[in-house]
């Protein structure tokens, strides 16, 4: 009996621990140029060439980014093309503006690992009558740079 209380106190111990050590853990850096593609593929391939710029300030966001895709048909690439938003330790929300076709949407980026994300478009905003109003890609997975 004597053992297994022990035993007990000692899980509870290192449970304590996991737990006080993993809520100290440093949040995700998103800080960086994240690409997925290449700008002469989009070009001349067809396929998507899409990054976003990202400066981290603790849990603010802000940044840039770009999109080229089909045959370079589809272009947004205005450089006040805006980002901003916030970080938190397994994930970020930011609200994103294209300048050029002015409109935009909210994107959520989850970690992979340390330098690959998710990105997924959660809401958008179009213009008029208009089916875009920005030539993001509603999902991607983007590398750091």
């Amino acid at each position: 009996m004597k053992r297994i209380t022990i035993l007990f106190a000692l899980a509870a111990v290192a449970v304590m621990f996991l737990c006080t050590a993993s809520s100290r853990r440093e949040p995700y850096d998103f800080n960086g140029t994240w690409v997925v593609g290449t700008a002469d593929g989009a070009r001349f391939g067809g396929e998507l060439y899409f990054y976003v710029k990202l400066k981290q300030d603790g849990e603010q966001l802000t940044g840039t980014y770009y999109s080229i895709s089909q045959k370079n048909a589809r272009r947004d690439v205005n450089p006040a093309n805006t980002v901003r938003g916030y970080a938190k330790k397994k994930y970020a929300v930011i609200e994103f503006s294209s300048a050029e076709w002015g409109g935009g949407g909210v994107a959520e980026l989850r970690p992979i690992d340390k330098n690959t994300i998710s990105w997924h478009i959660e809401s958008e905003k179009k213009v008029g009558n208009a089916d875009f109003g920005h030539w993001a890609p509603n999902r991607a997975r983007l590398t750091r740079q």
